[in-house]
């Protein structure tokens, strides 16, 4: 019994960080890797077969991926296929744990409290190894210490960055289920105090330009625009001044933000690689994948093969070396596996992970998960830590229903 509810736990802590002992080429994560070969043995020796809609959406998808890969033999490769599958069974194992009641909502909360914290602990640490210019910087992995540009418990800042929210989020979301109301903001920022300051320290301190455009959109899902006048000018007058300090700041992330964002407006890939050539990355393969979406090619359905996004990309931007960019979610699998499997998976994410079709948090969901590559622990931790809020806030749902229908 102790050990079914640890394991959920367990999972959420490897898949929310890497260690650097535990830190392979291209930033592959061991320990993640063991938890990936462990988990069919544990799926086999406990659940033995699949019953629910959920893992038949997954299997479905990895179905739809296998054939989109069998259609180009000529880049088909097996591990990647291979940890597709593997993430899908560790994904069917936690849901299982979940179901059968192994983590409650006060331990599920607790764990993601204390990944935020560590997330910035560790970056204090690797800030303090930096200023004093020490030989060594503490679980370095990848970043720009010229800049103050630091992994903490990630892989690299950015995905650092989301890693950090969704588990900061996802503590509020269900730091707030155990309650009979919602709290506000200023509420939650007495009550968690320590913990507010350890999230926005490592949103704005790590050095990566697209942690302040997160941590930006995220406060604004607290914003409640009232009638009132008073209130509305507050409003305005906050964001005036904002933007004046924003604007003439000479913080090197919130400068790369502005530069950006100039060029962003263009949607000219040549000034998008000029103002940041590294967020322009994410953006030029979106703007390659619509300039020439067609429905009437077989390829956009069921993909261009493996690898195709991380060799298409350096033919139209110079300056990326061949095969280092992943890809990410979108477009990279768009393009590499097509429109089918991407549908797939993006029915299953509306079913099992998004509370409401229309809601701040699923912002959140696509801005952090879309430039990821589904083969990776962060695409996966989020995946994961959205299933099990949407589990916990429907649960909290049918409880007060059923108070009502007793009273």
């Amino acid at each position: 019994m102790l050990l079914k509810q640890t394991i959920p736990l367990a999972i959420l802590w490897i898949l929310s960080t890497i260690l650097s002992i535990f830190a392979g080429p291209h930033q592959i994560n061991y320990l993640v890797l063991g938890l990936l070969l462990v988990t069919p043995i544990v799926f086999f020796s406990l659940f033995h077969r699949i019953n629910k809609d959920s893992d038949l959406l997954l299997v479905t998808f990895f179905l739809a991926t296998l054939l989109s890969a069998i259609f180009h033999q000529d880049s088909f490769r097996i591990s990647t296929l291979l940890y597709t599958f593997l993430y899908i069974v560790l994904f069917i194992c936690y849901e299982k744990f979940i179901h059968d009641g192994f983590l409650t909502v006060h331990h599920y909360s607790k764990t993601l409290k204390t990944i935020v914290v560590a997330y910035f602990v560790v970056l204090v640490i690797q800030q303090f190894c930096v200023f004093f210019n020490l030989p060594f910087i503490f679980n370095f992995i990848a970043g720009d210490t010229r800049i103050m540009k630091l992994n903490a418990l990630g892989p690299e800042p950015s995905h650092s960055a989301r890693f950090v929210l969704v588990a900061f989020l996802s503590f509020l979301i269900s730091s707030n289920i155990t309650k009979e109301e919602s709290i506000s903001i200023t509420e939650s920022i007495k009550q968690h105090k320590f913990t507010w300051t350890a999230f926005v320290y490592t949103m704005i301190t790590m050095g990566s330009g697209f942690s302040m455009v997160l941590l930006f959109i995220f406060l604004l899902r607290f914003l409640r625009i009232r009638v009132s006048f008073k209130q509305i000018f507050s409003i305005f007058l906050f964001c005036t001044v904002m933007i004046f300090i924003l604007y003439y700041s000479e913080f090197e992330p919130i400068i790369r933000v502005k530069s950006f964002a100039k060029a962003l407006i263009s949607l000219d890939p040549k000034l998008l690689m000029s103002a940041d050539h590294s967020a322009s990355v994410r953006i030029v393969p979106i703007i390659a994948y619509f300039q020439n979406f067609s429905l009437m090619n077989i390829n956009y359905w069921i993909g261009y093969g493996t690898d195709y996004t991380v060799n298409l990309v350096p033919t139209i931007m110079p300056g990326v070396p061949q095969g280092s960019l992943a890809g990410g979610f979108f477009p990279a699998f768009f393009f590499d596996r097509g429109l089918i499997p991407a549908i797939i998976i993006l029915l299953f994410f509306k079913k099992y992970c998004l509370i409401k079709f229309w809601a701040w948090d699923n912002l959140i969901f696509v801005l952090s998960i879309f430039e990821v590559g589904i083969n990776t622990q962060l695409f996966w931790f989020i995946v994961f830590v959205y299933f099990t809020n949407k589990y916990f806030l429907q649960k909290k749902i049918e409880s007060a229903s059923n108070l009502q229908e007793i009273n």
